[in-house]
């Protein structure tokens, strides 16, 4: 209980605390003893010499209020002559300018600059809270280079056709510009994409078309031979099942049943009414 009631000086306010010094200091002056003081005050013999101690070496100015902690700007890792060279590159270039990986500025980037120009190297968390004091947030650049590449889609058959501007941005997304003209009316699609590629438009175009090639394979697996609804639970036989349904895919988009511009669905009801003369040529083939 007599703990409970004591006064515990390190939980007070900097205010708080400082009167007690004061009162510490006045006391002395009217000729009270040091464990009198600390009695009066409810504080530690030590606290009271070390006040007086203070008092004696630097006059008020020893007792007085100070501001805690480190002053602004002590202990940083980076100077701020060494700062503002770093924060003009970041506005005025781009990393690969200096022969930095991405397209744009990236914590690692800048990491990897500071190391570069002053042999530093900073944890990417430190270098958070820079980027956050000099202004920097995570946010959509508002500058952007293009360059082009424009391609015919090898679906386009007959009268048909498109083509598809691709363009590649320096912002780690592109954009393309489709027109497809089917008979004699053309439509405009816009599309974009968010990648880690490059600025290549044409590599940007063949991973863009490469996507979807794949994407229409799996789109007959789906709906043609309907795999999605298949249940089979054992692993083996679910294996052994796509190897066939890849297998009749392929064959039946290059096997020809003497009809243009036919659906891989049909082929499979053409081939269903007449098996064993269609097998036979499969067979020849």
């Amino acid at each position: 209980m007599e703990k409970e009631l004591r006064t515990n000086a390190k939980r007070l306010s900097p205010e708080e605390q400082f009167q007690i010094r004061k009162s510490i200091i006045r006391m002395s002056k009217q000729g009270k003893k040091v464990k009198e003081i600390a009695e009066l005050l409810d504080v530690s013999e030590r606290h009271v010499k070390a006040t007086r101690a203070s008092y004696k070496k630097d006059g008020f100015a020893g007792i007085s209020l100070k501001q805690r902690g480190r002053k602004a700007g002590d202990g940083r890792t980076l100077t701020p002559d060494q700062e503002k060279p770093i924060r003009e590159t970041i506005v005025d270039k781009n990393p690969e300018q200096l022969k930095l990986k991405g397209c744009m500025w990236t914590r690692k980037n800048i990491a990897e600059l500071v190391k570069q120009l002053y042999g530093i190297s900073m944890p990417l968390s430190t270098l958070g809270y820079y980027l956050e004091r000099w202004g920097f947030s995570v946010q959509r650049p508002i500058k952007r280079a293009y360059s082009t590449f424009t391609f015919r889609s090898p679906e386009s058959k007959g009268e048909g056709r498109s083509l598809c501007r691709y363009s590649a941005s320096k912002l780690a997304y592109s954009g393309a510009n489709c027109y497809i003209t089917k008979g004699g009316k053309t439509t405009t699609q816009d599309r974009f994409f968010i990648s880690s590629l490059g600025v290549d438009s044409k590599e940007i175009a063949r991973a863009i078309r490469g996507h979807w090639m794949v994407e229409s394979y799996h789109w007959h697996l789906d709906v043609t031979f309907r795999e999605d609804a298949d249940n089979t639970l054992d692993k083996h036989i679910a294996f052994n099942l796509n190897i066939l349904r890849k297998l009749s895919l392929n064959t039946l988009k290059l096997f020809d049943v003497g009809r243009k511009h036919i659906s891989i669905t049909k082929k499979r009801y053409v081939l269903s009414c007449n098996p064993k003369k269609y097998l036979t040529l499969l067979l020849e083939t």
